[in-house]
């Protein structure tokens, strides 16, 4: 994968709605679930923090 910002930019392969819309709710499933998947406790500002890097 390239180093640059164009992973975590709108202008990138993140450009439809749909992929940005997709990639969100599997991020925030990911931190909602994570007293199942490993046994951390639910923290809303981790998802916060990787949306909006995506959306940078």
């Amino acid at each position: 994968m390239p180093s640059d910002d164009r992973y975590l930019s709108t202008r990138g392969p993140w450009n439809s709605r749909t992929s940005r819309t997709y990639v969100i709710t599997r991020i925030g499933e990911s931190f909602v679930y994570a007293d199942l998947i490993t046994g951390d406790e639910p923290d809303a500002t981790k998802p916060a923090a990787a949306v909006a890097a995506l959306l940078r």
